[in-house]
């Protein structure tokens, strides 16, 4: 039988899109007019472009964030963070100095490299 896929055709838009797309239609239509000289609080025309100026720029800059999140990493830079990585970790025993004791020399190089994986493994999940 197969499994069916579902295609939805509903337009989606992203919550900050939507939330700057809602305060640049409330700061038109709260702009100074003459027709509506009856409304307590309205908007100087004098703030409009500089009001809809940073809201473009804003909309630009989350257009770049997303891009950003989107772009994957090359694979060639995985190799060589993993590469340095193992580098650093063969490099621990000539740093052992026995002055410090065991603990400095030990304890926290333990502790330094299993964070280190750790974020190793948090990259490699946020790759795929």
């Amino acid at each position: 039988d197969g499994d069916l896929i579902e295609v939805t055709t509903a337009p989606h838009m992203r919550l900050p899109v939507a939330a700057i797309y809602r305060l640049t239609e409330v700061l038109f239509r709260n702009v100074c007019d003459q027709r509506l000289q009856d409304r307590k609080y309205l908007l100087a025309e004098r703030f409009f472009t500089t009001l809809s100026g940073r809201m473009l720029r804003l909309n630009t800059m989350l257009s770049m964030v997303q891009q950003i999140i989107a772009t994957p990493l090359p694979f060639p830079y995985y190799h060589l963070c993993k590469t340095l990585l193992f580098m650093y970790f063969l490099s621990f025993p000539f740093f052992i100095d026995i002055e410090l004791g065991l603990w400095a020399n030990i304890g926290e190089l333990s502790c330094l490299s299993i964070a280190l994986m750790g974020l190793d493994a948090i990259a490699t999940e946020l790759e795929n």
